[in-house]
C-alpha cells in the first residue's frame, strides 16, 4: 500500500512537470503578449522585428485577422507619428515599390478587408520598407514572416502590415 502511494505521488509530479507546467506557461505567454499589445500597440512590432519607433507614436487603426496559437496570422496597423524627421525613416526607399512588395501588401489588405479610408494612397508620394524573417529554404527570395511598412510623410502616417505564416 505504501508503494502505491509513492507511485501515485511520482506520477502526479511527472504529470505536473511534463503537462500542466508547459501548457500553463504557453497559455501565460499567449495572454501576457495579448495584454501587453493592448497597452502598448507598437511594442509587438518592436519586439518581433527589433524596431525602435519614433516618439511620439499613436495607433489610430488596427485590424487583426485570424490568429494561430503561435502568433501566426495577419495584422494591420496605422500609426500617427509626431516626429517625421526621426532616423527611423532614414533607410526607407523613395523609389517606387517593386511588384513583389506591392502585391504582398495589397493582397494582405484585401485578405483582411481593410476599408479604403484606412489604406495608404499609393498614387501619392510615399516611402516604403520591407522586412522578412524565416527565409523559405526552397525559395531564397521568399520569407515565412513579412513586415510591410509604408510612410506617408505628408500625413505623418505609418502603415504596417504583418503577415506571419
Amino acid at each position: 500500500m505504501k508503494k502505491w502511494k509513492i507511485v501515485c505521488i511520482v506520477l502526479a509530479i511527472l504529470v505536473f512537470l511534463f503537462f500542466v507546467l508547459p501548457v500553463g506557461w504557453l497559455l501565460g505567454e499567449y495572454f501576457f503578449d495579448s495584454l501587453h499589445h493592448k497597452a502598448i500597440p507598437e511594442s509587438i512590432y518592436e519586439e518581433r522585428w527589433n524596431l525602435d519607433f519614433p516618439e511620439p507614436i499613436q495607433e489610430t487603426y488596427e485590424l487583426l485577422g485570424e490568429r494561430g496559437f503561435t502568433g501566426d496570422g495577419t495584422q494591420y496597423s496605422v500609426f500617427t507619428v509626431g516626429n517625421e524627421n526621426d532616423a527611423f525613416f532614414a533607410d526607407f526607399s523613395d523609389a517606387p515599390a517593386d511588384e513583389a512588395f506591392l502585391s504582398g501588401f495589397t493582397n494582405g489588405l484585401n485578405e483582411l478587408q481593410v476599408p479604403e479610408e484606412q489604406r495608404p494612397n499609393l498614387e501619392k508620394a510615399y516611402q516604403w520598407k520591407f522586412f522578412g524573417m524565416n527565409q523559405d529554404p526552397l525559395l531564397t527570395d521568399r520569407y515565412f514572416d513579412n513586415l510591410y511598412l509604408i510612410w506617408d510623410s505628408n500625413a505623418n502616417t505609418l502603415y504596417l502590415l504583418e503577415v506571419r505564416i
